[in-house]
């Protein structure tokens, strides 16, 4: 799966420094990018996340980390692999390196490779709901029936929303989750929060598109199964 990166948005003005920050790196159904992973993340809450923002990142490893998350937004994920490796061999604890490693796996196709470095990360960043968020997305929405697990899906986007429930990403995963699982009614719900929030806080148009669909889609499920009864 290709995935879609985008600028950093600042949602308010730079004079508030409680406001927040929110990178909208996968949110594109609309150009043709099949978003197996979202991220979001917030410079506000107490568990801000590592995967994107992470204050101990040295200059040489930041660079090759900023070089691979640009080879996947220009939809080169092999290049990308490269690297996060090269960033990895300098820090083997770099959260992006290894969260972009991951990441590239998911790209290529590779999703047991990319639970192989997940889910070491999820024991330890137990609060890092970007990682919880992508990961839930991911094992909902994988073409792989061995690795696809909406139980464990749903779980994983409780957890974010509990974290990070200011960021809409996260109400759409959450959705996903509950659609994966059968529970239509609870997922055309939960992407309509999605949608008002996204477009509350002025998300990119194709976004708000996305989310659109998102709700369609839930409740043609709903009105399918409510004929069915």
């Amino acid at each position: 799966m290709l995935l879609g990166f985008g600028p950093a948005e600042q949602a308010f003005g730079e004079e508030d420094s409680s406001q927040e920050l929110t990178l909208n790196l996968a949110d594109t159904y609309s150009k043709g990018i099949d978003p197996a992973i979202r991220y979001s993340a917030s410079t506000n809450e107490q568990y801000a996340s590592k995967m994107i923002l992470d204050p101990q990142e040295t200059a040489d490893v930041k660079r090759w980390n900023d070089q691979g998350f640009q080879a996947l937004q220009e939809g080169d994920p092999k290049r990308s692999l490269s690297y996060f490796k090269e960033a990895y061999k300098l820090n083997k604890k770099s959260s992006r390196a290894r969260f972009g490693i991951g990441t590239a796996f998911i790209s290529l196709g590779r999703y047991k490779d990319a639970l192989k470095v997940f889910d070491p990360m999820l024991d330890e960043y137990p609060y890092d709901f970007l990682l919880r968020n992508n990961v839930a997305w991911l094992l909902a929405t994988a073409n792989d029936a061995t690795v696809r697990n909406p139980r464990r899906a749903r779980q994983l986007a409780q957890d974010a929303v509990l974290v990070g429930f200011k960021d809409y990403h996260v109400w759409s995963t959450l959705s996903e989750t509950h659609y994966a699982m059968g529970d239509y009614e609870r997922a055309h719900r939960t992407a309509i929060q999605a949608l008002d929030m996204a477009t509350e806080a002025g998300a990119p148009a194709a976004s708000r598109e996305d989310y659109r669909r998102q709700v369609d889609k839930c409740a043609k499920a709903v009105e399918a199964f409510s004929i069915m009864e």
